[in-house]
């Protein structure tokens, strides 16, 4: 049973020990922001945010042109052990006094593997979207908005941002510097910020279903949240267009600058393909995506909130191999998956929200070659 050890160290039902545990609740305080494991599990350090005592005031302090997010989003860490934080919360007042001061998360934070900071691109506190923004950031880096996540292309040490909880757009940046490279939104062309025209909700295009039941597969904007990119070795993007139940497919080399793509033509402003993902269901399905690590990066792991799953897609033809997971709160099953990633040996990682609350681990096997595509063992 859960309690404390031979030497009074706080464990859990298993005798492991518990991250911070409050020993005068009986139970737990939260931990600090960024914790890292190792592939079995054990935690090996933890820094970061509110419940990192100390942290505010010494390693991210606003005088320093650091503000930690009131509602921690997206975490990256890229091929130099740098880690990218950002946030996607709003309306701060008395929710989050350490955000209180400056409103909506708006910004990126870069920080190095131990937690010493880096850089912030963009102010907090941004009102709302302005997906054509490139420069009015801190030192010239872009304003942000809702940012949900992000990669770093190892090849050329840019930054793709998926800013696409208030913006509709991919942002790309210098990892180093933080500095505006380029952006764009659905299809390669310029983002569309109100695409319904209302100027009420920037987050609210109309739902999905009413596109999808009318015909409409080609929605000519991201729609909220965009909430994932990621970049593969052969120089392809993948876009998690969550709000649309799509993924979109770019050439990073023929991406970033004012394009128009009004038709959604393939081969024009760097646009690919249109990879659906249950387009039938409620909005959401493509949630997240990562890849596979054999040398062709030959398959497509992409994540399924609305369904509980998460799928095995062929990168060549983009058709499914197959799929792991059902609804449900069992081991192997997922409620509200919203993380996906995979480890240097194949290993899948999904991460779930709302009650779901847990990292699961699937452990590949089988043919050496290729991605393994029904080798994922629970």
């Amino acid at each position: 049973m859960a309690g404390t050890n031979a030497d009074g160290v706080p464990v859990d039902g298993l005798g492991n020990p518990r991250v911070f545990a409050d020993q005068t609740a009986g139970c737990c305080v939260p931990a600090p922001s960024v914790l890292k494991f190792d592939q079995e599990g054990t935690l090996l350090d933890a820094w970061g945010g509110p419940q990192d005592p100390g942290f505010l005031e010494n390693n991210c302090r606003a005088e320093d042109g650091c503000d930690w997010p009131g509602r921690e989003h997206g975490l990256f860490v890229d091929h130099n052990d740098f880690v990218y934080i950002s946030g996607n919360g709003t309306n701060f007042t008395g929710q989050f006094p350490w955000a209180a001061t400056y409103g909506d998360d708006s910004h990126i934070l870069k920080f190095t593997a131990e937690g010493e900071f880096i850089y912030q691109m963009g102010y907090a506190g941004m009102e709302g979207p302005d997906s054509e923004n490139i420069d009015r950031g801190p030192n010239g880096t872009p304003q942000p908005y809702l940012v949900a996540d992000f990669s770093v292309d190892p090849s050329n040490n840019r930054l793709y941002v998926a800013d696409g909880y208030g913006n509709r757009r991919i942002l790309i940046a210098d990892a180093e510097t933080g500095l505006y490279i380029g952006h764009f939104g659905a299809y390669g062309q310029n983002p569309v910020d109100d695409p319904d025209g209302t100027e009420i909700d920037p987050y609210d295009a109309g739902p999905w279903a009413g596109d999808f039941q009318a015909g409409n597969l080609k929605p000519m904007f991201f729609r909220s949240p965009l909430h994932c990119a990621i970049v593969s070795a052969d120089g392809m993007l993948y876009a998690c267009d969550r709000g649309n139940n799509r993924i979109q497919v770019f050439n990073v080399s023929e991406i970033g600058g004012p394009c128009s793509n009004p038709d959604a033509e393939e081969g024009v402003c760097g646009f690919v393909k249109d990879i659906y993902v249950a387009p039938q269901s409620a909005s959401g399905t493509a949630v997240s995506a990562t890849l596979s690590t054999d040398s062709d990066q030959s398959c497509l792991y992409v994540g399924d909130l609305a369904n509980g799953v998460f799928y095995i897609i062929n990168r060549d033809n983009f058709e499914e191999l197959d799929r792991i997971g059902r609804s449900g709160r069992q081991i192997g099953e997922f409620h509200w998956i919203h993380a996906l990633t995979v480890d240097s040996q194949g290993n899948v990682y999904t991460g779930e929200v709302d009650t779901g609350q847990r990292i699961q681990k699937f452990v590949r096997y089988g043919e050496e070659a290729g991605c393994s595509a029904v080798g994922l063992q629970r």
